[in-house]
């Protein structure tokens, strides 16, 4: 299906206003941001306003889904449709947007969004993450904040970098319950952190929530494991790893009952790149290392990439692929070059079970058993380049994988593609190429023109309320109306 037949029955389009918007450079579920009872949607546009940046949150309802339909029109002063947070000057708010899910222990999803540009006091540049809190509105009117400034107190949070060009919150996300509290944390990754002065290690942090959370005023990183802002880091060891690159939940991959974290760190080792899988623990005497380089099998493992393949581009949780009960989470490689074409990108499924993990897995020995490898079609693609569970698309009852290609070229240059494939029982191959998608296995979602770059960013959600998750891909370098780089958000909703 072209995503120009997007009608608002089978789906729909949300278009940036004004030229360099960049909307859809970030999309995510945003939970039940409104306590409705239907997932919402949350679009990052760090170009709004000369990079001051705003995201955007679109209730999910049953039905009258208009297409196209701009963003500013669905931010209502009433709270009817939908919000925009607008971020200070310069800060780039809506880099990385994400649900929270319930950070305070209310009962309502959070939210999260990240102002990579963010100054904290003084002159420093760390970045900075906002956490909105969620409001019921089903039975009340209600209202959120729509400027960065407002968010504080019983509005939400505001978390700073631990130090200057930090880049906090280049990738932000929950990361389920991770210290078995009952209450969700978040992780926040900082790709230029220099932890004991390593050049651009990289950290990723931690953070609990709780639920009587007073986190009023400046919040920095650099207090993370204090009384009053509990948490862990966890630092890269080598020189340009750029550890927390990626960074996001994983689900439970050793099927322990608590929620585990992966970080990508994607030019670790010369551009080889690796990814962390970190596990929670209701042990607080068992917190995970500082180092990603202590992990031993028994607190997480490493994945370990090819040369030159930037393995960790992109990490995320998967679902439960394969229906053997366990999480798997799946990595991209965006400059692996499979087949001999060129940077065409790859991307690693790998298992989740119930035995020890070994302490480091080479993702290029994936057997089928243990996990399988998706490789990218055509040379220059970078598949890969943006990877994400998919929920059940099909109805099949195993979780489905998203998979963005920015660079794809059907039909013209840099239109982008994004990639379904579809979980399954029984056996895998070791390798799958793209190109054998079919529709009963996946299916391709191309661009609709010319350098919209379709597949920058892509996430899912039920935002129709029919019990299938529908398909969410940012197109950051859209053209709407004529609006430069104004960008677009499409929806595509699930079928079985």
């Amino acid at each position: 299906m072209p995503l120009s037949a997007l009608d608002g029955t089978n789906g729909f389009r949300l278009d940036g206003g004004k030229p360099w918007d960049f909307a859809g450079f970030s999309v995510s579920s945003a939970g039940d941001v409104n306590r409705d009872g239907i997932e919402d949607l949350i679009v990052g546009a760090p170009g709004y306003n000369e990079d001051a940046g705003s995201a955007y949150v679109v209730f999910g309802r049953t039905a009258d889904f208009a297409s196209p339909t701009r963003l500013d029109d669905l931010a209502d002063p009433a709270f009817t449709r939908g919000f925009r947070i607008d971020g200070n000057a310069h800060s780039l708010l809506g880099y990385s947007v994400a649900s929270g899910g319930d950070l305070n222990g209310d009962g309502i999803d959070d939210l999260l969004a990240s102002a990579t540009n963010e100054r904290a006091t003084g002159s420093a540049s760390p970045g900075s993450t906002y956490v909105i809190y969620g409001r019921s509105c089903a039975r009340a009117v209600c209202s959120f904040p729509t400027q960065a400034s407002l968010i504080d107190g019983s509005a939400g949070l505001r978390i700073d970098g631990a130090a200057a060009n930090d880049d906090s919150g280049i990738e932000v996300d929950a990361a389920g319950d991770v210290n078995g509290d009952g209450v969700g944390d978040l992780i926040i990754g900082a790709n230029f952190s220099e932890p004991a002065g390593i050049f651009n290690a990289g950290s990723s942090f931690v953070v609990y929530g709780r639920p009587d959370v007073d986190y009023s005023g400046p919040n920095s990183l650099g207090d993370l494991g204090s009384a009053k802002f509990g948490g862990y880091r966890l630092d890269g060891y080598s020189d340009r790893a750029e550890a927390g690159y990626s960074v996001s939940r994983a689900g439970d991959v050793n099927g322990d009952g608590i929620d585990d974290v992966i970080v990508g760190a994607w030019t670790e080792n010369g551009g080889q790149g690796a990814a962390y899988v970190v596990f929670g623990s209701r042990d607080a005497n068992r917190r995970p290392p500082g180092s990603l380089a202590m992990l031993d099998g028994a607190d997480g493992f490493r994945l370990a990439g090819s040369p030159t393949e930037r393995a960790g581009s992109s990490v995320s949780a998967a679902g439960d692929v394969n229906g053997d009960g366990y999480d798997d989470i799946i990595v991209g490689a965006m400059f692996a070059s499979p087949k001999g074409q060129y940077t065409a990108g790859t991307s690693y499924v790998v298992f989740g079970h119930g035995d020890t993990f070994e302490p480091s897995i080479v993702l290029a020995n994936l057997d089928g058993t243990n996990g399988f490898r998706i490789d990218g079609v055509y040379a220059g693609d970078s598949t890969g380049s943006r990877v994400n569970a998919a929920g059940d698309v099909n109805g099949d009852g195993y979780a489905d994988v998203i998979i963005g290609a920015e660079y794809a070229n059907y039909g013209a240059e840099a239109t982008g593609s994004s990639y379904v494939v579809f979980g399954h029982g029984g056996k895998f191959s070791p390798a799958f190429s793209l190109g054998a998608l079919n529709g009963r296995n996946g299916f391709r979602i191309d661009g609709e023109a010319q350098e919209d770059y379709s597949g920058n960013s892509v996430a899912s959600a039920d935002l129709n309320h029919d019990g299938l998750d529908d398909l969410i891909i940012g197109a950051q370098q859209a053209d709407p109306e004529g609006n430069a780089d104004a960008g677009s958000v499409y929806v595509i909703f699930g079928r079985r």
